[in-house]
């Protein structure tokens, strides 16, 4: 997948083969690994997305994989006398969901 890129290196340990419950057990007969990634790439002309959160959901039971999340800032290309301030709530929503 040429240009694209792991937002930041992982901060969480392997996500795959794990036993179906809380946390990290993994499964004998499997080596751990990082199966599920999540890649970005901008768009010509525009600047990288920047990673804010990058986790996994340990907590997930129901699958030999844990899943992950992100949330990104991006640029568009609105035009900035176009955009109204709404740093405040959308701070406010992306806490809620990603403690940080």
């Amino acid at each position: 997948l040429y240009g694209f890129q792991e937002p930041i290196p992982p901060n969480f340990p392997p996500t795959f083969k794990v036993e179906r419950h809380a946390g990290y057990t993994y499964l004998q007969n499997r080596t751990p690994s990082y199966t599920d990634r999540i890649l970005c790439k901008a768009a010509h002309g525009m600047s990288t997305p920047q990673a804010l959160a990058y986790e996994a959901i340990d907590d997930f039971e129901t699958s030999d994989h844990k899943p992950i999340r992100a949330v990104f800032t991006v640029e568009t290309n609105t035009p900035k006398s176009d955009m109204t301030d709404q740093s405040s709530t959308h701070g406010s929503s992306i806490q809620s969901h990603f403690p940080m």
